[in-house]
């Protein structure tokens, strides 16, 4: 009974107050306080210069293998093919122009044709031309010799500086001031193909490493080293290739190798006092250290094995990670490659590289193909620059974040740290003099990987019937570009 008494008197209360809200006029608004508003993050596009180009072709050339990167012109449920269908229109809107790709073989079997349809473009009518160039530097930057390309450092507009710009491949290409082939994020496969180290979860809590060590906090701190992966990969020693339960330490892979040996921080071709260019530092104790290691490394433990060996206990591709703690390969493997899919049997972690001891202040990561952008001589080099910059940083924007957070993680990362993993392999994307100008230096940056496979005793085998080439070489080549 005292409940509903209550429940009466509270709608009698009620009600009057409506009633004499209904009586008087609304009260003003108090506009006295601020107001919370919302705050858009600038655009740098912003800062760039306005202009409408009529509607008018951007015309690019780029390589089959990564089309999809770039010719979207629509919108689809695939993720970053959708991002990158975004990128093109906030450019084509913000720009009044309609981009258009040409897409060739952009391998070594399309170079040929890759590079006679660039020079046949630079012989053509500005309207007719290519405007952006993005292919593989050992077929692309010989083309320098007949005056293909612009300076790219002579632009007003590009920002070799800012966080989209891959400033360790860009100064390590730039001579004297000139740089005719750079890198940012416009160019995927320096996201797509660079080198990380995929390791096994479930083997790493199975044999016990998770209770000792924190890996990703250890990449963190710097401390990820050589010391660390050899005594982790080499603590598979005793394998029995014979057991269908066999697990490796890791895989004796061609590129795997240039990618523990850029991750050490080794560049054949170094500065002298003079700031001159010089070999004179390519063949000494670090170099030796370094050598030895990945010699060792793949010859004298039975934890490392090549993929046939790995295949007769796998069965098959899909398999592999199941008998692999540490494998290298390029990104995009853990999207397109049956190896590095999601299974019910294990889950992948992504890291970098090792460097080759605390000292070495930063990572470096290698990236399995050789991709830059290029702006033709007989286009208008502000307006090339302007375009691509503005697509370097819509990628960066838009496209980058998507291929992080969605398609790795669906594919396989499981882990927030993973991405962070992921994330710093795209900011260390790496390239030395000598792989920049590989085709002009007789890619000395793979010889390592090269002896090391053929178990050869030291490098100055090697070092000693060649010295005089390579000299020749990069005389030439410093002739040619700078």
């Amino acid at each position: 009974m005292k409940k509903l008494i209550s429940v009466i008197l509270l709608l009698t209360m009620l009600l009057t107050v409506l009633a004499a809200c209904g009586e008087d006029e609304k009260p003003p608004v108090d506009t006295s306080e601020d107001e919370e508003t919302e705050t858009q993050e600038p655009n740098y596009l912003d800062d760039l210069p306005t202009l409408d180009y009529g509607g008018q072709e951007f015309k690019m050339l780029i390589s089959s293998q990564h089309e999809t990167f770039y010719n979207q012109d629509h919108e689809t449920g695939a993720i970053v093919e959708n991002a990158c269908y975004l990128r093109n229109i906030a450019i084509e809107d913000r720009y009044n122009i309609a981009l258009f790709y040409t897409a060739m073989d952009g391998n070594a079997s399309g170079k040929e044709a890759f590079a006679a349809a660039v020079l046949n473009s630079t012989q053509s009518a500005a309207t007719d031309a290519f405007n952006i160039v993005i292919g593989q530097n050992y077929y692309c930057l010989p083309l320098v010799a007949s005056g293909a390309y612009h300076n790219l450092r002579e632009s007003e507009v590009i920002d070799f500086e800012a966080e989209w710009a891959h400033k360790a491949i860009n100064n390590n290409g730039t001579v004297n001031g000139k740089l005719y082939g750079a890198s940012g994020a416009f160019v995927v496969s320096q996201l797509t193909h660079a080198l990380a180290i995929y390791y096994n979860k479930d083997i790493w809590e199975d044999y016990g490493f998770a209770e000792q060590y924190d890996i990703y906090q250890i990449v963190r701190d710097g401390q990820w080293t050589w010391e660390l992966f050899f005594q982790f990969v080499t603590s598979f020693d005793g394998v029995d290739v014979n057991d269908p339960n066999a697990v490796f330490g890791f895989e004796n892979f061609y590129h795997a190798l240039i990618g523990l040996h850029t991750g050490m921080g080794n560049d054949p071709i170094t500065k002298n006092d003079q700031g001159e260019y010089t070999v004179d530092n390519y063949y000494n104790d670090r170099l030796e250290s370094i050598y030895s290691r990945i010699r060792e490394l793949v010859n004298d433990h039975a934890a490392v094995a090549d993929n046939a060996t790995i295949m007769k206990v796998a069965g098959s591709s899909e398999n592999m990670m199941d008998h692999l703690l540490f494998c290298m390969n390029y990104l995009h493997g853990l999207v397109e490659s049956p190896a590095f899919q999601k299974s019910d049997n294990h889950a992948l972690g992504v890291l970098p590289a090792p460097k080759y001891d605390e000292n070495q202040e930063e990572y470096y990561t290698r990236i399995m193909r050789g991709d830059l952008y290029y702006i033709p001589k007989n286009v208008d080099l502000e307006v090339a620059s302007l375009l691509v910059e503005a697509l370097n940083y819509e990628t960066y924007k838009i496209v980058y974040p998507e291929y992080w957070g969605k398609v790795i993680e669906l594919r396989s990362p499981d882990t927030s740290e993973d991405q962070e993993m992921i994330r710093l392999l795209s900011a260390t994307v790496h390239s030395s003099f000598a792989e920049y100008y590989t085709g002009d230096l007789l890619a000395i940056h793979q010889q390592v990987a090269i002896e090391a496979q053929k178990n050869s005793a030291s490098m100055s085998g090697w070092w000693g019937s060649n010295e005089k080439v390579v000299r020749r070489y990069l005389e030439k080549m410093l002739e040619t570009y700078g």
